[in-house]
């Protein structure tokens, strides 16, 4: 079965110094379109507050003051940059508002020159030919392989990750294409990340982390070399440029295993089910535990659901507050546990099983419960009278339906969160 998809190519770019330097002022200047939208925007909502105007923004009048904005006599030099790239910097932060006021995403900030920076080009002022990338207003760079899907390219990500001589150029390119599903087994399979074992598998499987110990011990000596270092000498740039290069590696090792884990993952089963935490509410709880809270922060625990919620064909999240481990997958029954505690012992039924393999069975029973209610809300609200497909009643007074409207299968799906 094939399902259209939007899938993205990363792809490295190999870019000269005169292309570096157009690069980078491309950057430059949607950053500074970008924190020109969020005050802007910013002002704009104070003057509804305080009555003085009624109309709210929208990207129709944002782009409009944008065109005044680079017509002013002293901002000539935004014209340096394709008009595509600005309008997509004020999409960025009207989204950042839009994502603030209806999701409770957290205030857009002001952006500065970090390490890594990025800006969009439409694909109306970019195209490939093979293994070349031409922009306008930039010019014509090579990249590392050609594009391989055979689909129209949407949108481009130019990325640089580091600064200076370790910088390394990259673009993403968006495309919409058919994708066939295929799984090996057609199931649903409950996955618990943790910092022992990065992801834990209903069916037994463990994945980890590959060791990174030897990459951690340099990027901290590496940090205690440039400390000592005069800032702005030579010594300090090829200080910074060696740690640049260092955590490049760290990093780019943690995101090549968490791929592989929830490229596997996805590919084995159709379903997948997770809990539903917070990791960054985690790390606030034990404000007196900084080992854990760096153990949470390198395990990848993050990066893996993240991935896991893109790549599986059907996701199920299990609610917050489920008691997936200190739940018995035997017998049902709960009983605290304390943090150190790795194997579960239940004293009703004498299961004795892995912490993290009892809190998967349980997520698996989870998935399987809400795909029941889906199934169970679909045969009963694909009738108007009441009545399932087979021909029996759904009502309270048919023993047959144990009891089950279509009310009460509502409400049972909607006390699932999913």
């Amino acid at each position: 079965m094939k399902t259209k998809q939007h899938r993205t190519h990363k792809i490295r770019l190999y870019p000269d110094a005169q292309q570096r330097a157009k690069l980078l002022r491309v950057e430059e200047l949607t950053r500074v379109v970008y924190n020109w939208a969020v005050l802007l925007i910013y002002n704009w909502y104070e003057d509804l507050d305080a009555h003085k105007r009624t109309d709210r923004p929208s990207l129709t009048k944002l782009g409009r003051l944008l065109t005044k904005y680079k017509q002013e006599p002293d901002m000539h030099w935004l014209y340096e940059a394709p008009m595509t790239a600005l309008i997509k910097s004020v999409v960025r932060a009207w989204r950042a508002f839009h994502n603030l006021y209806r999701h409770g995403a957290n205030p857009p900030k002001l952006h500065g020159l970090r390490c890594n920076g990025s800006f969009d080009i439409n694909n109306t002022k970019a195209y490939i030919t093979g293994k070349k990338l031409t922009m306008h207003k930039i010019g014509t760079i090579k990249m590392a392989e050609a594009f391989r899907y055979d689909a129209r390219p949407l949108s481009y990500t130019i990325i640089r990750n580091g600064l200076g001589k370790a910088a390394q150029w990259w673009v993403a390119i968006e495309c919409e294409t058919m994708v066939e599903q295929t799984h090996k087994y057609n199931d649903s399979i409950g996955v618990d990340v943790g910092v022992t074992h990065l992801a834990t598998c209903s069916d037994g499987r463990v994945y980890d982390m590959p060791s990174l110990t030897s990459k951690r011990l340099t990027v901290d000596n590496l940090y205690a070399i440039l400390k000592r270092k005069k800032p702005g000498s030579n010594n300090y740039r090829r200080a910074l440029h060696k740690l640049d290069i260092a955590h490049r590696r760290l990093r780019d090792t943690m995101r090549t295993a968490t791929h592989k884990i929830s490229s596997t993952i996805a590919s084995l089963h159709h379903t997948i089910v997770i809990e539903g935490m917070n990791i960054k509410e985690i790390m606030t709880k034990k404000p007196n535990l900084p080992q854990m809270r760096r153990a949470i922060n390198v395990s990848g625990m993050g990066r893996l659901l993240l991935q896991l919620k893109y790549k599986a064909a059907d996701l199920i999240v299990a609610d917050k507050w489920f008691a997936s481990t200190q739940t018995c997958c035997v017998c049902g029954a709960k009983h605290k546990m304390k943090l150190n505690d790795r194997i579960y012992k239940c004293p009703d039924c004498g299961n004795e099983i892995d912490r993290d393999l009892n809190a998967c069975i349980n997520m698996q029973w989870y998935g399987e419960k809400v795909k029941k209610a889906r199934a169970a809300k679909e045969k009963l609200l694909s009738s108007d009278d009441g009545t399932l497909i087979d021909g029996w009643s759904a009502s309270n007074n048919d023993p047959a339906s144990d009891g089950l409207t279509k009310s009460a299968c509502t409400d049972t799906l909607d006390a699932v969160t999913v």
